[in-house]
């Protein structure tokens, strides 16, 4: 048997129960009054609709009671259909041969045809009662249904599973790996899980479903929305798969911050290679050093400010950056080549302090030439202004 994947868990339970069932059963004392249980399953059955199968751990339950039960609106009742009583010693959830019965006693697992029971959640409690106690019921499976053992907060992920233990276990095992859930609930992935999700910050778009399925509807939203769902029958499998979209996803944002911010870069003005000397000016240059974006101010080696790259292109397609070694087309506004550079001058991209932060905090991502020129840079903004870093 297997904890992990599950193998041999159902069978380890049929023989416990048939077990205690077997040793246990002249030993239980059973009280009159309202029938406690557990929903274990809840599905539909031909000729009946919608059914439970319940396990009985207190009182009684007969035909002619109140069922009361737990949903994911709240508490509800109805009127019981049948009680149908599997054989003996077998699988509630297989055995499909039922015999119809007046009245049921603990500890019995039982199925039970009612109206209205498309609502009941998987793993919530049940009571059965007569009218004078259907407020002392109501009551117990509201108060049930409250103490659920987890917390949910006004941000955070999606939670979805198959049963109330289910949705516990899992909230549980989150709370561990201190993973922040804003919704948790029992039942399939639906629309509105989406659309909440997507309202999200970044890190929360994520839905986790444990053993359910999607609505169409939510199938269908999920493909347009930047929505990411976990679905799996084992949680290890659900969480691990979010650690590793979640450290993508910060990857991806740190090398998109990088991306929005001018970097250090050294080109040369090619020798006969000027297109347009001024409005604006546009030479073939050759990145020196590091990486050159569209947007960065340039210096002389100096601390001279010369202008703004307006864009740069390769093969006549522009282009977000050009890495070391490229030879691109450079439009430079705000400068003129033959007065304020020549041909064969040496330019740096201007860092802000701004800049500065920010490169610094993502150093991991530069290149080794990127982290000496930023050096450079530094150097001679320095020399022009020490307190230049605090903006």
């Amino acid at each position: 048997m297997s904890a992990k994947t599950g193998l041999g868990i159902p069978e380890l339970l049929m023989v416990v129960a048939g077990l205690s069932q077997n040793y246990l059963g002249d030993e239980l004392e059973i009280e009159e009054g309202i029938g406690k249980g557990t929903v274990l399953e809840v599905s539909k059955e031909k000729g009946m609709g919608t059914t439970i199968d319940i396990i009985l751990y207190d009182g009684v339950i007969g035909k002619d009671d109140i069922l009361v039960y737990g949903t994911s609106e709240g508490v509800k009742e109805t009127e019981i259909r049948a009680l149908l009583e599997p054989k003996p010693l077998t699988e509630i959830r297989t055995d499909k041969h039922y015999s119809e019965v007046e009245q049921i006693t603990p500890a019995a697992g039982v199925k039970i045809s009612a109206k209205d029971l498309e609502g009941v959640i998987s793993g919530s409690p049940i009571r059965a009662c007569s009218e004078d106690e259907l407020e002392e019921a109501r009551k117990e499976v509201r108060d049930e249904l409250e103490s659920a053992d987890y917390e949910t907060y006004s941000h955070g992920i999606t939670v979805k599973a198959d049963s109330l233990g289910s949705l516990e276990a899992l909230m549980r095992e989150l709370e561990d790996q201190e993973i922040m859930v804003q919704k948790a609930e029992v039942g399939p992935v639906s629309k509105s899980d989406v659309v909440q999700a997507s309202n999200e910050e970044s890190e929360n778009r994520a839905i986790f479903a444990f053993n359910v399925g999607t609505t169409d509807q939510a199938e269908e939203l999920l493909e347009n929305e930047d929505v990411e769902l976990f679905q799996s029958k084992v949680i290890y499998e659900i969480i691990e798969g979010y650690t590793e979209w979640k450290e993508k996803l910060k990857e991806e944002e740190r090398q998109a911050k990088l991306n929005n911010v001018t970097r250090p870069a050294k080109i040369r003005i090619m020798p006969d290679h000027v297109f347009r000397s001024s409005n604006p000016a546009v030479a073939g240059t050759e990145v020196v050093e590091g990486v050159m974006t569209p947007g960065s101010n340039l210096m002389t080696p100096d601390g001279e400010r010369i202008g703004n790259v307006k864009s740069i292109q390769e093969q006549n397609e522009s282009i977000d950056q050009a890495p070391k070694g490229s030879e691109i087309a450079t439009s430079i506004s705000g400068t003129t080549i033959g007065r304020n550079i020549e041909e064969g001058d040496i330019l740096l991209t201007d860092i802000t302090s701004e800049d500065y932060k920010i490169l610094k905090e993502l150093e991991d991502l530069l290149s080794e030439g990127e982290k000496k020129l930023l050096e450079d840079i530094v150097e001679i903004k320095d020399s022009q202004n020490p307190h230049w870093k605090l903006g």
